[in-house]
């Protein structure tokens, strides 16, 4: 089946966010006195948002709705300042992006994203899943959660499409 659009969730097929993500919630956790997570830990937490993420992290002893609440307000105030320290797109991102703007494809639409969110806003939408492998979440996790296709590189985007 070929579509005749896209539309990607931004952190995790498009731009790899993942270290800035943890560097500023490890950055948070350690001014509290708290223990921080190595960054391929948060390759397995994010996607299910920051609430849940923050949840996820910190320790048994300090997780109440008011501390997760304290810790994502804090953490919503220094994702402006340190969210693109590292933050870049992935390779052939750029390219991927100038292609499909070239051919200027309209509507029938496929949703690239990296997670099981991703993939259930996908449906809920009307759209057809597909999994972003080199994001947070791998090949096989995405398969589990429903994506109609898997591709492990940005260019296999173009395939679908055109």
């Amino acid at each position: 089946m070929r579509w005749q659009g896209v539309i990607f969730d931004l952190d995790g097929p498009l731009v790899d966010t993942l270290a800035d993500l943890a560097d500023s919630l490890n950055r948070l956790l350690a001014e509290r006195g708290l223990p921080v997570q190595e960054t391929p830990w948060y390759r397995g937490a994010v996607g299910d948002g920051l609430r849940e993420l923050i949840s996820e992290a910190l320790p048994a002893t300090r997780h109440t709705p008011d501390e997760i609440e304290r810790v994502l307000q804090l953490m919503l105030g220094q994702c402006g300042e340190h969210c693109l320290d590292t933050t870049r797109p992935y390779p052939a991102v750029p390219e991927l992006l100038g292609s499909l703007a070239e051919h200027a494809i309209p509507a029938k639409i496929a949703y690239v994203g990296d997670s099981a969110f991703d993939l259930l806003t996908a449906r809920a939408a009307g759209m057809v899943p597909i999994g972003a492998s080199w994001g947070f979440c791998g090949r096989e996790e995405l398969s589990q959660h429903g994506a109609h296709t898997v591709i492990d590189h940005p260019r296999e985007v173009l395939t679908l499409l055109l």
